[in-house]
């Protein structure tokens, strides 16, 4: 609607922060149906003329990120082992793939002192964090064969809605001529 100006650019800045209510204030796995969904239909944010290129599902996906750490007590405390070694626990369960994405993180990382484009390889970094967050999200809040399948239920609605959409474009198109 904003790509047809039928509403104002500004009209995404309204939405966004409407879905970020909404997950402050819904079940954390309601809120991960939200983002999956809206991700196919990312939206970037007008944050000023000459600045658009963000798109609105990072900051639906780091907003979900920190209300899963708040509202499902992710807590991080020192614990001693059976051994008497202190030792950080976390309500988070892990898994190697996750330090090894953590390494290939902090190997790019330091990739960003050495780019000839600083900025596009912290965006390009960006990107991937976003995307790591929304993995250990989506691990962390789909334990069962339901709660998966709602995940892809997001995502096809989502899908679904881009497709009518682009059918919706063509239609118009083959109208006009």
């Amino acid at each position: 609607m904003v790509a047809l100006g039928f509403i104002p650019r500004e009209a995404i800045l309204v939405w966004t922060g409407l879905a970020i209510f909404y997950m402050l204030f819904s079940p954390a796995e309601d809120s991960l149906w939200l983002a999956v969904a809206s991700i196919p239909l990312f939206a970037a944010l007008p944050l000023s003329e000459g600045f658009d290129t963000m798109a609105n599902w990072r900051l639906l996906i780091a907003v979900l990120f920190l209300c899963l750490f708040f509202k499902n007590g992710i807590s991080l405390y020192l614990t001693k082992d059976a051994s008497g070694k202190w030792r950080l626990k976390e309500s988070l369960k892990h898994y190697p793939v996750e330090y090894l994405t953590l390494g290939f993180l902090l190997i790019a990382a330091l990739s960003v002192g050495v780019a000839s484009f600083k900025v596009l390889a912290i965006k390009k970094l960006l990107f991937l964090v976003n995307i790591l967050l929304l993995f250990l999200i989506t691990r962390n809040l789909t334990r069962t064969k339901e709660a998966i399948l709602r995940i892809w239920q997001a995502a096809a609605v989502g899908s679904a809605v881009v497709i009518a959409v682009a059918l919706a474009q063509f239609w118009r198109c083959c109208l006009c001529r």
